[in-house]
């Protein structure tokens, strides 16, 4: 047995909070487990103060957020979020 690698894209997710053309401030927030950066990000909002830009990545690895022996699935069940994959 030999370990093979592809090379894959991927497309992520990421939310920001604030409009300063020239923010004189960075900051990178990141969600805990089971979280969506979307919901997440609203906890900062008192800090806009029109010269931060805060951005919120979101964990790539998505997953329902429901008991799998229910065996429900689809748009109607809530999904989170981790930075990890097992």
């Amino acid at each position: 047995m030999k370990e093979q690698h592809i090379r894959v894209s991927r497309t992520a997710r990421y939310y920001t909070l604030g409009s300063a053309p020239s923010p004189s401030e960075l900051w990178l927030v990141c969600h805990g487990y089971r979280q969506l950066a979307r919901r997440f990000l609203p906890r900062f909002t008192g800090l806009d103060d029109g010269a931060r830009l805060i951005v919120a990545p979101e964990g790539s690895s998505r997953f329902y957020l429901h008991d799998p022996a229910a065996g429900r699935h689809g748009k109607e069940v809530p999904v989170g979020a981790s930075w990890m994959t097992r």
